[in-house]
């Protein structure tokens, strides 16, 4: 199966060479990408520090970074208006397994910033993390109205 490498494709591969065997070969996974990289890569400012926090949140390992780049140029997103929320998405689609779990059991047996971060695929900060704490939330009852309302963020459900 032959892929077609637009202009654009061999431009930005010329501006980031760590990225070339990954777009040459979809299953290519041993060079090694950082997110300094992808951001290059994708023409994210270092200034967009909530797209770097999910990025670093979602893509933990080399393999994830190397399907993110191989899914990004497959999808053309870098062609899309909204390629900043098409980035945020696909870094979730692709790194959202380093955050399953099968029971509120599970999630009882981690910290308590892991346990939020895997409930709500979320990056927890010092901020959030205190605001849990002054809430007098528990983790149950997070779970719980989690469980409910699966697309509602830890903000939102520490206000009901």
């Amino acid at each position: 199966m032959t892929q077609i490498i637009t202009k654009n494709q061999v431009l930005n591969v010329k501006k980031l060479n760590t990225v070339s065997i990954s777009i040459k070969n979809p299953k290519a996974t041993n060079k090694h990408v950082t997110i300094k990289d992808i951001l290059t890569h994708c023409e994210i400012s270092p200034k967009a520090t909530i797209v770097i926090e999910q990025l670093e949140f979602f893509l933990k390992s080399n393999e994830d970074r190397n399907t993110f780049i191989n899914e990004y140029e497959s999808r053309q997103l870098w062609r899309d208006r909204k390629k900043g929320l098409k980035v945020l998405a696909l870094s979730k689609e692709i790194g959202s397994h380093n955050y399953t779990y099968t029971s509120f059991e599970e999630l009882e047996k981690m910290s308590l910033l892991n346990a939020l971060e895997h409930l709500f695929q979320q990056p927890i900060n010092i901020v959030m993390e205190e605001q849990f704490i002054e809430s007098k939330a528990t983790l149950k009852k997070m779970y719980d109205l989690k469980q409910a309302n699966p697309k509602l963020l830890m903000n939102a459900l520490l206000k009901v």
